[in-house]
């Protein structure tokens, strides 16, 4: 019983420590500290567990990606914390594309589990589309 309980404060703990989607960069590197890397648009951050590249949008995260430190795969309840803190409320429905990727949807987000690269993608969708068009019309989109 207090083996759970104590998994369960740890858990809920490291919840608060993740990036949310709709941060300004003030307040990502409150939590992070300043990025290792980056560009005036995308900036990567390091913690103890993660790192995290954050794709800005007029000021604010738009796009989120997370990786363990050590390249290993995330924990289902890593996952699930992470969802559910960047879920804007929604409930995060999943569905399966293959053998690799694993798709959530919620009302305004969308977030990919990549197996192979054992990265976690959370974007919200209006930011996306915006982005999109920015990298479209500076020739760096893909």
């Amino acid at each position: 019983m207090q083996v759970g309980c104590c998994i369960t404060t740890l858990v809920l703990c490291a919840a608060t420590a993740f990036a949310r989607i709709g941060e300004t960069e003030a307040q990502i590197e409150k939590r992070y500290g300043r990025p290792t890397h980056g560009s005036s648009w995308t900036k990567t951050y390091s913690n103890k567990n993660f790192v995290v590249i954050v794709t800005f949008d007029n000021g604010v995260s738009g796009i989120e990606t997370f990786q363990k430190r050590n390249d290993a795969a995330m924990a289902r309840v890593e996952i699930e914390k992470l969802l559910e803190a960047n879920s804007d409320g929604s409930k995060w429905e999943k569905s399966a594309r293959n053998d690799f990727e694993i798709s959530y949807r919620a009302k305004t987000r969308l977030a990919e589990y990549n197996a192979i690269t054992n990265t976690l993608t959370i974007a919200d969708d209006a930011a996306v589309q915006r982005i999109n068009a920015r990298n479209r019309s500076i020739g760096t989109e893909p």
